[in-house]
């Protein structure tokens, strides 16, 4: 099974019987492997997209730091506090 997993996603078509259109929040298919080549840094699981979204390794993800680290680093203010406070507990590292 994992063998052919690994030979759709590496095949670069995008076909509608492919696994990753049958189970679209399980399979990642060659779509988020070939933005995975293209970008380096998303997409590093094939087979549990979920987990890619748990350690924030998608496009929306990463664009959504880089915006946070701007806001911080310009010394912008949000106007909701709450979302500050969430925006700094987002960006410095856990010491646990």
């Amino acid at each position: 099974m994992v063998v052919y997993l690994l030979c759709e996603s590496h095949s670069g078509y995008d076909l509608p019987f492919m696994s990753h259109r049958i189970f679209p929040g399980v399979f990642g298919g060659p779509v988020r492997h070939e933005q995975h080549h293209q970008q380096g840094n998303v997409y590093f699981h094939q087979f549990f997209t979920w987990a890619d979204g748990l350690f924030g390794n998608t496009p929306s993800a990463l664009q959504n730091r880089k915006h946070l680290e701007a806001l911080l680093a310009v010394g912008r203010k949000t106007e909701c506090p709450a979302a500050q406070e969430q925006c700094t507990t987002l960006l410095e590292p856990t010491s646990r």
